[in-house]
């Protein structure tokens, strides 16, 4: 699915961007009003700043996005602060004590998620797509066991977006690999709206 020589869509290169780093992290969110799709990230995942984002050797973040037909090639970890130009941005959630290592456990405020959810209804995105199960399963209050990859029936209250799980794009993550519901993701946005690129 190769959408991205659409002429139809509009400029946004101008487009006003909002900038708030997640609670304990140096990392910025990437937002502004109207976007089509937020990417919500655990914040400890990216303690060296959004240009590092999913930039690790071996992560299928980029390569995935570009075969799905989300995002063009033309964009990568280097021009990630751009994303909002294609209706696209990045939603940072706090979910792991940095300090505890990877057998940390979850460690999450009410004030954190306060933040994440004002965020959502500040920008109203039309979908935010977790990238892992993890903070997806604290922010919608269920065992990660028991969630689904893809689209999800449950959103939490008050919150108008779609709601998407996506498998976790680091090496390490491997045995979670399925590229299918990024595809999924992609036919939504494609089939309720008019691409953006």
């Amino acid at each position: 699915m190769d959408l991205s020589t659409d002429p139809a869509v509009p400029d946004r290169a101008t487009a006003p961007q909002f900038s708030d780093s997640a609670p304990g992290s140096a990392t910025p969110d990437i937002l502004c009003a109207g976007l089509d799709l937020v990417f919500a990230c655990p914040f400890n995942s990216q303690p060296h700043g959004a240009e590092t984002m999913f930039a690790n050797a071996g992560n299928r973040f980029w390569p995935t996005a570009h075969e799905a037909g989300l995002i063009p090639r033309r964009y990568s970890a280097n021009t990630i602060s751009r994303l909002p130009e294609i209706g696209m941005g990045v939603l940072f959630l706090p979910s792991v004590d940095r300090d505890a290592g990877t057998s940390g456990k979850a460690k999450v405020s009410a004030r954190d998620i306060t933040q994440f959810n004002d965020k959502l209804l500040r920008f109203r995105p039309r979908a935010c797509a977790f990238v892992g199960k993890h903070s997806a399963s604290i922010w919608l209050q269920r065992s990660p066991a028991r969630l689904q990859y893809g689209r999800q029936p449950q959103r939490r209250d008050g919150i108008g977006c779609e709601i998407f799980v996506l498998p976790p794009t680091m090496t390490s993550a491997r045995r979670y690999w399925n590229a299918e519901p990024w595809h999924q993701l992609a036919s939504w946005i494609v089939d309720t709206r008019p691409w953006r690129f």
